[in-house]
């Protein structure tokens, strides 16, 4: 059974992974969305500098730690983060409206962390991307599952920290299939409720 879920899987990706562009922003595109982002713009951890040596796994595990206050990305960073990927936010009476480009729905999208920091990664312009919240299965708010259920691993030792902030930055999609269901997300980015108990874990 578990054979025919991943097959489905396969068979879903095809078309996603065939919308793959090439040109000045190279990124694994899903109906014109990007779902990861252009390594050469945004490397995440495959680029050293980015990972935070001030955060080993013991800091990251301690239910102390939060990131609140290293989450935050200011306009400044968020305009020139949405202009790397050829976004272009306008500037109005109230401030900035991102919502432009394929981020020009009503949820809009976020400056993702491909590595996030609760993973050990910073705040780094080459760990920011700019994410669709919907449009495509493969948002954010998968994403944002992906990350967790890695950092739960991680803690428990599942995973090590470096493998947790490789699959992050190099293909978070194939976590999201390893890890949290062989099924895609629903399209509201949440996990498909006909998920094999405990896949994964």
């Amino acid at each position: 059974m578990r054979a025919i879920y991943l097959l489905a899987a396969l068979l879903w990706l095809v078309p996603a992974y065939a919308l793959a562009v090439e040109g000045p922003h190279p990124a694994k595109m899903d109906v014109g969305l990007p779902i990861e982002p252009d390594p050469r713009i945004t490397p995440g951890a495959n680029d050293p500098s980015v990972v935070d040596p001030k955060l080993p796994k013991a800091v990251l595990c301690d239910p102390a730690h939060h990131t609140s206050e290293d989450r935050a990305v200011s306009e400044a960073d968020k305009v020139a983060t949405y202009q790397a990927y050829g976004l272009q936010p306008v500037k109005t009476s109230k401030g900035w409206d991102f919502h432009v480009g394929y981020c020009a729905t009503k949820q809009g999208c976020e400056v993702d962390h491909l590595c996030s920091l609760e993973n050990g990664c910073t705040n780094d312009p080459k760990n920011r991307w700019v994410e669709p919240y919907e449009g495509t299965r493969l948002n954010a708010h998968a994403k944002d599952i992906v990350e967790n259920r890695l950092h739960k691993m991680m803690c428990a030792a599942k995973i090590t920290l470096a493998d947790d902030q490789h699959m992050l930055s190099s293909d978070w999609i194939a976590a999201w299939y390893k890890y949290v269901s062989p099924l895609p997300p629903t399209p509201a980015g949440t996990i498909d409720p006909a998920t094999p108990k405990g896949f994964g874990q």
